[in-house]
């Protein structure tokens, strides 16, 4: 998977992802919370093999994104917490 950033995107785009050639590209200029959150849902559209956007598509990137966001321990596996006496 190669990430590109560009200055300028179609459609008015943040990010796309082009499945036939393995790259999401994201605008250069996008705040940290808009890159990770633009960057997790190109990550969706990957990891499910979207060959086009629909509105199904979108949806599945934009849940994929919300889970890899929300709870990082899905990333890297269970964590034990912690205990202090």
């Amino acid at each position: 998977m190669r990430i590109e950033h560009q200055d300028h995107l179609p459609q008015g785009r943040w990010g796309e992802y082009r499945h036939h050639h393995r790259r999401i590209r994201l605008l250069s200029c996008l705040a940290p919370v808009q890159y990770r959150s633009t960057l997790a849902h190109e990550l969706g559209h990957a990891v499910y093999g979207h060959r086009r956007s629909t509105a199904r598509t979108e949806l599945e990137a934009d849940a994929w994104a919300a889970r890899y966001l929300i709870r990082p321990e899905w990333r890297h596996g269970p964590r034990r917490p912690m205990m202090t006496f």
